[in-house]
C-alpha cells in the first residue's frame, strides 16, 4: 500500500487483489493511496487478464505481488512472469521497510508501518522478460525477480537504520 506515496500523482496505478477477505481489505485501503483495485477471481480468470493487457496496452502500471494470493510467502510465483512474457512489459522489482514496523499474523506476514517512520522504497531495475522463453525457463526468471526484489528490500532495510 505505501507504493503510493512513491509514485508521481499523475501516473495511474492500479493494484492486483483477490477478491478473498485480505485482498478486499487491500483494495479499500489502497483506494487512500490513490491506487486503483483490479479485482481478480479464481473463476474468471481470464477477465482479469483481459484486464490486465488492456491497461498495460494503455501505457497502465500494475502493482502485483510477487507471491501470488496464496504465497508460499516471499516466493515469485510464475503468474509475474507469464504475464511480463506475454504483455511484454518489464517487471520493476521494488523493495520497502520502515523504521517503526509490525507484522501481522497472516500467511504473508504483512507488514504495517507505524507513525512517524522512517521509510525507504528501493527500485532496482526493470527485468525483461524475452517473450519466445520457454515453460521449462519460466523458473529461472521466478529466481532472478526473487533475488532483485531480495536486494531491494535489504538495500531498504539498510536505509532505516
Amino acid at each position: 500500500m505505501m507504493i503510493g506515496f512513491s509514485w508521481k500523482k499523475k501516473q495511474n496505478v492500479n493494484i492486483l487483489a483477490s477478491s478473498h477477505s485480505d485482498g478486499r481489505f487491500g483494495a479499500i485501503v489502497g483506494k487512500y493511496f490513490n491506487l486503483n483495485n483490479i479485482q481478480t477471481s479464481e473463476k474468471n480468470k481470464s477477465v482479469s487478464l483481459r484486464s490486465i493487457f488492456k491497461l498495460l496496452n494503455d501505457n497502465n502500471y500494475i502493482g502485483i505481488t510477487p507471491d501470488g494470493p496464496r504465497g508460499p510467502q516471499e516466493i515469485v510465483s510464475e503468474g509475474i512472469i507469464k504475464i511480463a512474457k506475454s504483455s511484454k512489459v518489464p517487471i520493476i522489482p521494488i523493495g520497502f521497510w520502515s523504521s517503526k514496523n509490525f507484522k501481522l499474523k497472516s500467511w504473508d506476514s504483512f507488514l504495517i508501518t507505524l507513525p512517524f517512520s522512517k521509510c525507504s522504497f528501493v527500485w532496482n531495475k526493470p527485468l525483461e522478460i524475452p517473450y519466445n522463453i520457454q515453460e521449462n525457463q519460466i523458473q529461472h526468471y521466478q529466481k532472478l525477480l526473487q533475488e532483485k526484489i531480495n536486494q531491494s528490500v535489504k538495500k531498504a532495510q539498510n536505509n532505516c537504520q
